[in-house]
């Protein structure tokens, strides 16, 4: 049953929907809702009557939800939950990956549908239910101790008529011991290569232990450093908790600190943005494997900001394909009732293997949190570098309906800085506000006083109209910013949208979009330095035909049609073509890519943009040379790599479906592998499958035979796999080639053999199956493989015949008493 269709969270349009719950086949006896986006690719699903419909016992924390399952604790962030009429929702997608289970919403039938062995406990043998952090039986594979896991390389060259550049970028990474271990190699080519980013890391039951590089960020209020030594953090409830969306650069999750890293999907080749309160403070490309990271980003205010990934179509600048938030919240730093989580460091600042014979200065740590009840926590920091100490004092925790708050104070020597923040949001109802200051000659790399305020408050009517006040002072390096303006966001009905909402500087910013039809779009967009109208179709999944006109402030003005046909997978090729049409000059663009193995990918492109150059000058052709190659490692075999974080505390299983070398080509793509019963994998070109982000234990891995040819039999389908932090356990799912023959009996007369039973046996005399004609001779014996086979009748007439690569149908197989039942089996071939 819908509810209503004028939905809004995070600009997208939701519908409302009440269905019943399936669980594993059974219907319960509860219905839940449901908030669907438009074009149904997230599915938002109440948590407390989920949680009912499940029978699990579920907390809410401060910060995060903890739900008791029977293989063992998870934790849901509510950074990553949506309050949609007053009450908590979780993505599905979030939800299945978190509990291990298959969660679909199908809408032709208004119902949610739960697949989740575990689930059926009381029906089950014990070591059917697994444990990831267990030992629920003796794994049929064991990670090993010490091993190369991944292998990225991503090489990149550009030309044009003046100059050329290339760079590579290198991240290799896996288990040595009881951890993971990674470093990355950035090489310019024309200079040395730089080695950074090297750790390894140590994840036991109450700490972690790191040693290497890393950019260390504890707060806002204090310094960055390239810090390079030993760390580890420590908790008496366990450190798991801690471990949730880590980024590149943490030892455990902090995503309020003054430098940090951002990474996502997106559609490779094209541009991203990262843009904080709308202004562009770091652009990348999207690499080969529709991967994007930005690391170590310098971003001085703590979880009251909006941060945002723009991710563009390749050769598009100005209209994003997708927003990405990416906003943290100050709440998720509150913790949990009785939580003591201390945190210390000491080593130097500054990269040692690049400055090995360099003084660097030395950089130490301590930090320590405790939280006193659910509401309130303390923090304190202690931060010395090159002799320059920094005491920091915090309180942050939740008021109710006032929201979560957080205040920092930090003194070095009689300079003092502090910062407060605010958040909250209700039905109608929310606000975000944020003020700091830090003195003339804080940090390092802050010579001059800076100020911040900041404060929005707004009301949301049901979502449809968003109307907010924004508030900014800010004064850095004698700029002063300050304004007090309006925003709207307007969203009539499902297709179209409207938003005004100045940037960070206090220039409006206008964005429009209108879905004509199920494949026309158009997208209007306007800011002080451009304004930009675009129209795209897409005529199939695959292709697409867009249409833009830019006019870009100093530059003049731009019109482009671009076909674009997007790569299908494995050995299929992307290309796209397009008219570029400025004031003076025509231009043009063309690209082409193609994966040539799961894993191993290039991408080649022309370029030739009038908007880019002086109009009086002839636009420069720019050629661009792309390619990756991204692998798992394990037991001397290859796969599809993973997007691989060691910090992560996860491992990966990989494998292949094979066949035996004579066998024909069969397709072994799209069969799904299964995951402790739930599906969380599908096999590419050549059966070869990768599973990633797996936390450590034993795993029962099991090749779902749906969708396999039928004449192939894996000689074992299941298989139990130890995981480790850092490694790729690597399996091989062997195919059997059972062939067929049918046909019909005859005499030497061709008479027909009637209602006889028969034997088959192999050329060594063992008994392979044996059967009866029917009453028109017709005979049939499935299961065989490769090989000669004998025949026998029940009247001692004896034939054989051979089977290779396939079934021998419509065979008619003379027996005769010609060849002696007795005679030797090998001798027949």
């Amino acid at each position: 049953m819908m509810l209503k269709t004028s939905t809004q969270i995070k600009g997208k349009e939701l519908n409302l929907f009440i269905m019943p719950v399936i669980i594993n086949n059974k219907e319960k006896n509860r219905q839940i809702e449901v908030a669907s986006t438009i074009n149904n690719d997230q599915h938002f699903i109440k948590l407390d009557d989920f949680m009912t419909a499940l029978s699990l016992d579920y907390q809410e924390q401060n910060n995060q939800f903890l739900i008791i399952t029977t293989i063992g604790k998870v934790y849901i962030l509510k950074e990553n939950c949506q309050i949609i009429n007053g009450y908590w929702t979780v993505d599905t997608k979030d939800l299945s990956d978190k509990l291990a289970m298959d969660i679909t919403i199908d809408q032709s039938t208004f119902a949610i549908y739960v697949n989740a062995i575990w689930l059926n406990k009381n029906q089950m043998p014990n070591d059917a239910i697994v444990k990831p952090n267990g030992k629920a039986r003796t794994p049929d594979f064991t990670a090993s101790k010490s091993t190369v896991s991944y292998l990225r390389n991503e090489y990149f060259y550009r030309q044009d008529k003046q100059n050329s550049s290339q760079f590579s970028q290198t991240e290799i990474g896996g288990r040595l011991f009881s951890g993971a271990w990674q470093f990355k190699i950035r090489d310019y080519l024309e200079n040395n290569p730089s080695f950074e980013d090297y750790v390894w890391v140590q994840t036991k039951q109450n700490y972690r232990l790191l040693l290497g590089n890393q950019v260390l960020s504890l707060s806002p209020l204090l310094e960055s450093t390239d810090f390079t030594g030993i760390q580890i953090a420590w908790s008496k409830q366990g450190i798991e908790p801690f471990l949730q969306h880590i980024q590149p650069n943490q030892l455990i999750n902090n995503a309020n600190g003054s430098v940090r890293s951002f990474n996502g999907s997106g559609i490779a080749g094209g541009k991203v943005e990262l843009r904080v309160e709308g202004l562009v403070i770091a652009e990348t490309i999207t690499h080969l494997d529709n991967t994007f990271l930005f690391q170590d980003i310098e971003i001085s205010a703590g979880g009251y900001i909006q941060i945002e990934a723009w991710v563009f179509q390749p050769n598009e600048t100005s209209i994003p394909d997708t927003i990405v938030d990416l906003s943290s919240y100050n709440s998720n730093q509150n913790l949990a009732s009785g939580t003591w989580l201390i945190q210390a460091g000491h080593g130097v600042d500054g990269n040692w293997v690049e400055n090995p014979n360099n003084n660097l200065n030395d950089a130490s740590y301590l930090r320590s949190q405790y939280s006193l009840n659910d509401h309130l926590t303390f923090d304190t920091i202690f931060q010395s570098i090159d002799g320059r100490n920094v005491n920091l004092l915090a309180t942050r925790g939740y008021w109710g309906k006032l929201g979560y708050w957080e205040i920092e104070t930090a003194l070095a020597n009689s300079d003092q800085a502090w910062r407060i923040e605010t958040t909250n949001q209700s039905s109608n109802w929310f606000f975000r506000s944020g003020a700091q200051y830090k003195p003339d000659f804080w940090l390092a790399s802050n010579q001059t006083k800076y100020q911040d305020r900041f404060a929005e408050v707004g009301y949301n009517s049901y979502h449809a109209l968003q109307l907010s006040l924004i508030h900014r002072k800010q004064r850095l390096d004698d700029i002063d910013i300050n304004y007090t303006l309006p925003a709207v966001s307007w969203r009539p009905n499902a297709r179209f949208s409207f938003q005004v909402r100045p940037d960070y500087s206090g220039d409006y910013v206008y964005r429009a979009n209108w879905k004509l039809s199920d494949n026309q779009h158009f997208n209007a967009f306007s800011s002080q330095s451009e304004s930009v109208l675009n129209w795209r179709y897409q005529i199939n999944r695959r292709k697409s035909f867009n249409v833009q006109h830019l006019n870009r402030n100093m530059s003049g003005y731009r019109s482009s049609l671009i076909y674009r046909s997007s790569n299908q997978g494995l050995q299929s090729i992307g290309w796209s073509t397009g008219l570029l049409i400025g004031e003076k000059h025509i231009g043009f663009l063309a690209h082409v890519d193609y994966e040539f193995i799961p894993g191993l990918k290039v991408r080649g492109q022309i370029l030739r943009d009038p908007i880019q150059f002086n109009q009086s000058d002839t636009p420069d052709t720019v050629f661009g040379f792309n390619l990756i190659a991204s692998f798992n490692l394990g037991s001397g075999q290859i796969t599809r790599g993973s997007y691989y974080q060691p910090l992560n505390n996860t491992g990966s299983v990989s494998g292949r479906v094979s066949t035996y070398a004579s066998s024909p080509a069969y397709v072994l793509s799209d069969l799904w592998i299964m995951i402790n019963g739930q599906r969380r994998g599908k096999t590419e070109t050549g059966g070869q499958f990768t599973v990633p982000n797996l936390s450590p234990g034993i795993y029962e891995v099991k090749l779902d035979l749906d969708g396999l040819p039928f004449e192939l039999t894996p000689k074992k389908e299941l298989f139990w796999v130890e995981v480790a932090a850092g490694s790729n356990s690597h399996i091989e799912f062997k195919m059997d080639l059972n062939l067929s023959v049918s046909g019909k009996l005859l005499t030497n007369s061709h008479q027909l053999i009637k209602n006889t039973s028969f034997t088959i046996k192999n050329p060594s005399g063992v008994l392979i199956t044996q059967g009866k004609t029917n009453a028109f001779g017709q005979f049939r014996a499935a299961g065989l493989p490769p090989g000669t086979y004998y025949l026998t009748t029940q009247q001692k007439l004896c034939g054989w015949f051979k089977l290779e690569q396939t079934h021998l149908v419509h065979q008619n197989l003379i027996v005769t008493e010609n060849i002696p039942c007795e005679v030797t089996y090998d001798k027949i071939n």
